[in-house]
Parts: C-alpha cells; sequence; structure tokens
C-alpha cells in the first residue's frame, strides 16, 4: 500500500492505483485513520469530521459504506488493516505492511509458477528478496523455478547469493533443505 498526499492525491495497491475506486470522503477517512495508526475513533466522531452536514443516520450509512469500500480494497486474507466495532474504528496498529506485501508477492508468484509464468514468477519473488533478503523459502522456490526451466547455472547463483547474504549478516549458513 502506498499514500500520496503531496500535490495530487494517489493511493497504490500493489503497484495500481486505486484512487479513481474511491470517494473522496472515503481517501480522507483513509488518510486520517493513517495518520492516526493506532489510535482509536468512535464512529460517532469519525461521521461528525466527515458527514458534519448531513443527519446522523445518513452519515452513519456513510462511514458503514465507506469503511466497506476501503475493507474491500485494503484487506486482504491474512491482513487486516482495520479494526472497527460496533461503536469505533481504527488502523490496526499491528498490521505489518511489508510482512502483508510479502505473503501476497509470494501467493502470486505460486499462481505465476502454477501458471507456467515462470519468468513473471522470478521477477515477483525478487520483489519479495528485496523486502527481506534472508527468506530462505524464497531463494529456494527461485532455484527450483530456475531448475524447472533448465538454467542450473541461474539455480546456482541463487543459492550462492544465499550463502552469501546469511554468512556475512547474519553470520550462519543456509539450512539444510536450501543445502540439499
Amino acid at each position: 500500500v502506498h499514500i500520496c498526499v503531496l500535490g495530487e492525491v494517489d493511493i497504490k495497491v500493489d503497484g495500481v492505483s486505486v484512487t479513481d475506486k474511491l470517494s473522496n470522503k472515503a481517501i480522507g477517512l483513509l488518510c486520517f485513520l493513517c495518520t492516526n495508526k493506532g489510535k482509536k475513533f468512535t464512529r460517532d466522531r469519525l461521521c461528525t469530521f466527515f458527514w458534519n452536514n448531513t443527519t446522523i443516520e445518513n452519515a452513519r450509512y456513510n462511514l458503514r459504506y465507506s469503511l466497506w469500500v476501503l475493507r474491500k480494497i485494503f484487506n486482504h486474507e491474512d491482513c487486516d488493516l482495520f479494526i472497527s466495532s460496533k461503536d469505533s474504528c481504527m488502523i490496526n496498529p499491528e498490521f505489518d505492511y511489508q510482512e502483508c506485501y510479502s505473503t501476497l508477492l509470494f501467493k502470486l508468484a505460486k499462481l505465476y509458477s502454477e501458471n507456467s509464468m515462470y519468468s513473471e514468477s522470478i521477477v515477483v519473488l525478487n520483489e519479495v528478496l528485496k523486502i527481506n533478503p534472508y527468506r530462505e523459502d524464497i531463494y529456494l522456490e527461485l532455484m527450483n523455478l530456475y531448475i524447472q526451466i533448465n538454467d542450473i547455472q541461474a539455480a546456482l547463483k541463487e543459492y550462492k547469493k544465499c550463502e552469501y547474504i546469511l554468512r556475512e549478516e547474519l553470520n550462519i549458513r543456509p539450512s539444510e533443505e536450501v543445502i540439499n
């Protein structure tokens, strides 16, 4: 998730702009909650902030609808950006953006691989390594992909990268699964 509020507002999920799918109030709500990450706001307070020129019933409906749209775009299977109850709403303070993004990228890479789109899978897995270069499972997946496309040199190169980063940064060697 990338939110740019300098100049023209641009909100991206997985590199794709979703700004046009959001109303101005939903964008404002998202930005407000993100800038107050971890702070709980009552629904009535949010209604007053964003829909003060309408009845409380209409304001509550608009808030529910805006939250529904935001959840639909931002919440994924393993990653809940919003925490809300009947009375309050907030950005999840424990939401791990990078881990969620890595998980989603890994799932995308698996889908590419299952559909024999190996080069796309390799590109996506390398994105995961940019976020966390210590993930042996990603190196292993890359090595297996290179073996599937008969590029043994590239598979060995991935092993060497894994071995180097683990030795230099963490002073450990790759797991037996990666070595074998």
